[in-house]
């Protein structure tokens, strides 16, 4: 067995934001990269990010800068990578990222230094300069030629000694030579002061490049003192260039070549008894008509904006003025002339925020000139105090999800559409418990109740002028109900307007359409029913002894099926007049009938599917040859329901379900009418109802059964996704205002949802936790309640949130000494109770169970905590007396040694220590000692139990396998593994395959050899090895099995087993299990070929232990493979080639792969 890994969501806590012109026509292009991954977007008019390419890197990314040349609208992307390796690219919007330029000037290793930690290039493009932290230092001139556009690179190696850089920038020299400063620490010069204490020395240094010679020359070196950390480059100032800001923590200085340096201290908030707690500045640069500005923000999220000017002596000052204080952001750029971009680490949004105006009130403003030289006489304090934005406003954010601390997956609540997941994210007040469903998400914003039970619902667009009016008709067995309703874009609503729709109401009918958007019909069986726009009424009866039973239309064709054999074509011309143009006999039983409709939306369609009890046909309906045969394809079983779909050009997609809850998907290519790529798959035990609808500028299908699904083209495949809502029997759907709306029914109901965007993986909601969240538990008897620990501060637990977050900024040295137990109603979705446990204890684990007493289950809350000050331990009974889960303590037992963490088992409780194992049981008073196992050098983090088999996970040895006697009470070690060292997490996928995580981001699954698990005797002393696998993720990983059930078709519940994992920066994966030896084969080959075709930034002969895309030999990075389908078709038709299969069939592996996830 293999395992598939596969990231249903990538992360988007970004490394890192490099703005600009990548795409030729465009240059409002962003790039927000992560370690293995770039991303490219353009911002259009909205200001949203709307991605144009997602490029996977074989490498680390340590920088990455954009490159810009004079007189070129295009720029490019340097990268220097984790190997030493320094690349260019440029963007094809065909191919995506081409490499220009290739030079290895390192190569990775844990005791040698690696170049790309610092990387700046010219602001013209003439040369790049790349630093090592120490030593290690190359500077590349660029030449472009503009013939051909072809780009030479020529390194120069400019080492040197005894200096460690702590910041690199090129500062702004024209077309002269160009000078990049750094902040440097002199190994070299250091020594001792009077004090014994040890000083270091930094230095301010101005390396000019001789273009002519190929010379690195320092032109200007300054001491300086250590608290200066950030280098802000002068730009487009003639007068005082080359020159650069410097910051600290208290104030900025302007140091020049030429002239003397200029000072100027930050203000300081009211309250802060520090002056120096400013830290970790990021910037970003306005340039407005001319204008330089300067906007800065230090590590609170205070922003200031620097301006230089001049007076009539052409004496130089600067001033400094408080903006506005936003979220903390690690990076901001601009985006264009008053809005930015920041990036956050530690929220839950990233955020664009525009300028309101330009900074006319002078209220905060500090100024200084280049005469005056003592800082006393320059600085007046400016105190100010954190407020709501008034300079900025917020005009789009991006969510994330960041700082995950835990996960649980409700598996107890089979009912629901798709099992719900908990996560909690730490961002100290900014905490919050969230929940995700898989699937698109609906807003419910209108729903009534109906007498009986509906049969079709149709919404139509009145199109009469009046916006956001339109007409809902709901079919009932002996009736009809129509109304007209108009949506409301302030708050979400609908209202009745009017019921006067002109419409039969005492039929049953059995279709309803608008034709021309001019005239609304409704079809029932004695006959068909318009309405002109001029609300003229016209009727058509059917003749004596025949009815309707099946009608469809398009634009302006309609056609109807008379005793399910003759079909009846009627045209609408643009006088309101409907003409029955033709007829035909088929003389076979049609079960349903569809009009292929083409991209444009008012063409005439020329093709008309029939689906009968055995066979689909596609006849042609254009004049010269009406009701001529196409196609006649011979069907498996009978069908149920028909719709044709069009996903991409040149192709029909056919839906034909079946009563036994099957889809067969078939792709007809319009101008040979071949039919390729059949499927079938399984849907629900219901008979799947379709119907087809747009979703913005996309046509998707939407198969109600026994779950609701959404079938859509994302561009590369076909993406089945549910609908999380339930019990959903049939909908239509209308477009209004930019939003899709479905109106549904269910059983006696009638509702009206606002579908959301279907990019998202999950329907997301969250509620505030205030404080940190370290763990979670779920009951299977009670999956309506969750349970979180958390820390907490000492004497605020009393308080409402809003208090304890002014408490927290008042008080700065408060320390956890409280660990606080929250529980949440996950039908409300609210926290309704909360307790602390003593002072001066952390809770180290908690478990909730059902202790039965007689056969009589109790809910009990058991909680581990570990003394802060002394090595023990309190083991906490806490019972819960009624159905309202309020608790009541009933007792505390004190454990002699330091716990590490809790297991129950069979009414016993299992605890962790140092060199230790301890049962106990739970007594009426307190806990009774039951047994107690030694394992030397223990140091436990988690214990797993199933049967009679005891797992370990030892933070110092591994992974410990023991095998427990439950009647002797007895513990014999029978296997161990070296790898798996710091696990924090492990899992039982079966008896013998154990899943763990631990701290470096390894994913590792173990396999128990068979000697271990049927051999009866074992030697105690001897330890067999057990096989492991691994993959490797570049942050933390915090998993939880979970079983995604498939459906209900056979009798007895078969489900698959996939894991599912979110790492702590926010993407969340899977790992599915692959058996059948073709697919094995297939991912194998097509990962090795692919390494031959994409960007890579790690050269082929140097496959590393620590590699993102590491090659295991039991784990498949799914990731990596799936690049295929975003190729050109001829890269595509080369890789298939050489692996021997085409790619239509990579591409259905690939959706069956994700059709399991569903």
């Amino acid at each position: 067995m293999k395992l598939f890994n596969f990231t249903i969501i990538r992360s988007k806590q970004y490394k890192g934001i490099v703005k600009g012109s990548f795409l030729a026509k465009d240059k409002n292009s962003t790039i927000l990269y992560l370690p293995n991954l770039i991303d490219l977007f353009k911002v259009n008019s909205l200001f949203s990010m709307n991605l144009v390419s997602s490029t996977f890197t074989f490498g680390i990314i340590r920088q990455i800068q954009a490159l810009k040349f004079l007189n070129q609208s295009q720029d490019f992307l340097i990268i220097c990578s984790g190997s030493g390796s320094f690349s260019i690219y440029k963007y094809n919007l065909n191919v995506g990222w081409l490499r220009i330029s290739n030079h290895f000037l390192g190569r990775s290793g844990c005791r040698r230094m690696t170049p790309g930690y610092y990387l700046e290039s010219d602001l013209i493009g003439r040369i790049c300069m790349i630093c090592s932290l120490d030593k290690l230092r190359y500077v590349y001139i660029l030449n472009k030629n503009q013939k051909n556009n072809n780009l030479s690179i020529f390194p120069i190696e400019v080492h040197k000694s005894n200096a460690l850089i702590t910041c690199l920038k090129c500062v702004f020299n024209g077309f002269k030579n160009p000078i990049f400063a750094t902040l440097e620490l002199d190994k070299k010069n250091t020594h001792f002061n009077s004090r014994h204490s040890f000083e270091i020395c930094q230095y301010l240094v101005f390396y000019e490049f001789d273009m002519g010679l190929g010379l690195l020359v320092t032109s200007y070196i300054d001491k300086i003192p250590l608290y200066f950390s950030t280098i802000i480059p002068i730009i487009n100032n003639i007068n005082i260039r080359p020159a650069c800001l410097l910051l600290s923590s208290s104030y900025i200085t302007i140091k020049t070549r030429y002239q003397i340096e200029l000072s100027i201290n930050f203000p300081r908030r009211i309250g802060s008894l520090e002056k120096n707690i400013f830290n970790g500045y990021s910037y970003f640069i306005q340039n407005k008509e001319n204008n330089i500005s300067y906007f800065i923000q230090n590590s609170v999220g205070d922003i200031f904006v620097v301006q230089m000017n001049s007076n009539q002596s052409w004496n130089f000052f600067i001033s400094l003025e408080y903006v506005d204080t936003i979220i903390p952001a690690s990076d901001l750029h601009m985006i264009n002339l008053d809005t930015f971009f920041a990036l956050s680490e530690n929220h839950n949004f990233h955020y664009i925020y525009r300028l309101r105006n330009s900074i006319k009130e002078k209220k905060n403003l500090i100024s200084s000139n280049f005469s005056t030289i003592n800082y006393s006489n320059i600085f007046l304090p400016c105190f100010f105090i954190h407020r709501n934005l008034s300079t900025l406003s917020i005009i789009n954010q991006i969510e994330i999800l960041a700082n995950i601390s835990s996960l649980t997956i409700n598996k107890f609540e089979t009912n629901s559409v798709s099992q719900e997941i908990y996560l909690t994210s730490n961002a100290g007040f900014n905490s919050f418990l969230h929940f995700l469903e898989y699937g698109i998400g609906v807003l419910e914003i209108a729903t009534a109740k109906l007498p009986t039970e509906p049969i079709g619902i149709w919404s139509i667009n009145t199109y009469d002028g009046i916006d956001n009016k339109f007409l809902i008709v709901i079919s009932f067995e002996t009736h009809t109900y129509s109304a007209f309703f108009r949506f409301n874009e302030k708050n979400s609503s609908i209202f009745e307007e009017s019921h006067k729709t002109g419409l039969q109401e005492s039929v049953k009918t059995i279709y309803c359409s608008i034709l021309n958007e001019t005239s609304i019909i409704q079809v029932f069986k004695e006959g068909i029913f318009w309405i002109s726009k001029k609300n003229m009424i016209s009727r058509w009866d059917i003749p004596k002894g025949s009815e309707i039973s099946i009608a469809t239309s398009n634009f302006s064709q309609l056609f109807v099926v008379l005793k399910s054999t003759w079909i009846m074509y009627f045209e609408h011309d643009n006088n309101d007049n409907l003409f029955l143009t033709s007829s035909h006999y088929l003389g076979k039983n049609i079960i349903d009938i569809d009009i292929i409709v083409l991209f444009e939306k008012h063409v005439k369609s020329n093709e008309l599917l029939i689906c009968t009890e055995s066979n689909i046909l596609i006849l042609s309906i254009d004049q010269n040859n009406m009701f001529r045969n196409i196609i006649n394809y011979k069907l498996p079983t009978i069908p149920y329901k028909l719709k044709s779909l069009n996903i991409k050009k040149g192709f029909i997609d056919i839906f034909v379900s079946i009563k036994s809850g099957l889809l067969l998907n078939l792709s007809v290519e319009l101008y040979t009418f071949l039919i390729k790529s059949p499927k079938m798959r399984f849907i629900g035990n219901s008979p799947p109802k379709l119907a087809v609808s747009k979703h913005g500028y996309n046509d998707i299908l939407i198969i109600f059964s026994d779950k609701t699904f959404i079938l859509h083209n994302n561009g590369n495949q076909t993406i089945y996704k549910p609908i999380v809502y339930e019990n959903l029997k049939y909908a239509s759907t209308l477009q209004i205002s930019g939003l899709t709306i479905l109106c549904g029914i269910t059983k006696k109901s009638f509702n009206l949802l606002i579908l959301q965007e279907l990019n998202d993986v999950f329907k997301k909601s969250k509620i505030p936790l205030v404080t940190s969240t370290l763990s979670t538990s779920l009951l299977k008897y009670f999956s309506n309640i969750l349970i979180l620990s958390s820390e907490n501060y000492t004497g605020i637990s009393s308080m409402g949130a809003n208090e304890q977050i002014e408490n927290k900024r008042k008080n700065k040295d408060k320390s956890f000494e409280q660990s606080r137990i929250q529980i949440a109603d996950l039908k409300k979705k609210i926290i309704h109770k909360t307790f602390n446990c003593s002072d001066h204890e952390t809770l180290v684990s908690l478990k909730l169970i059902n202790f039965y007493i007689k056969k009589s289950a109790f809910l009990l809350l058991i909680l581990l905590t570990r003394s802060l000050s002394k090595k023990q331990g309190f083991l906490y009974i806490v019972y819960c007396i009624n159905k309202n889960f309020s608790w009541l303590p009933l007792h505390k037992s004190f454990i002699n040694f330091k716990p590490y963490c809790i297991e129950v088992f069979k009414n016993r409780v299992v605890i962790g220590g140092a060199d230790k194992i301890v049962l106990f049981r739970i007594g009426k008073k307190k806990m009774l000692k039951h047994c107690e196992f030694t394992l030397y050098f223990l140091l436990p983090s988690k214990i797993i139990l199933r049967s009679n088999r005891m797992v370990i996970s030892d933070f110092l040895e591994g992974l410990i396998v023991t095998e427990y006697n439950t009647h002797l009470d007895t513990m014999i070690v029978v296997g161990y593994s070296v790898y798996g060292r710091s696990l924090n997490n492990i899992q039982f996928l079966d008896y013998d395959t154990i899943l763990g995580t631990d701290y470096f981001g390894n994913v590792l699954v173990f396999r128990i050899p068979q000697l271990i698990t049927f051999k009866s005797f074992l030697d105690p002393r001897k330890y067999q090895d057990l096989n492991s696998s691994y993959i490797y993720k570049s942050e933390p990983i915090h998993v939880e099995c979970s079983f995604f059930y498939r459906g209900k078709y056979y009798r007895y519940i078969k489900s698959i087993e996939i894991i599912i994992y979110f790492t702590n920066l926010g993407s969340i994966g899977i790992l599915i299990p692959i058996k059948t030896k073709f697919e094995i084969v297939l991912f194998r080959n097509l990962f090795y070929h692919l390494t031959l075709g994409t960007n890579h930034f790690l050269s082929l002969s140097n496959f590393k232990f620590r590699s993102s895309n590491y090659i295991s030999s039991r784990v498949i990075d799914g990731d990596f493979c799936s690049q295929i389908l975003e190729f050109k078709k001829s890269t595509q038709l080369k890789i298939a080639k050489a692996i021997r299969i085409k790619i239509t069939s990579i591409s259905k592996i690939f959706e069956d792969l994700l059709f399991k996830i569903m």
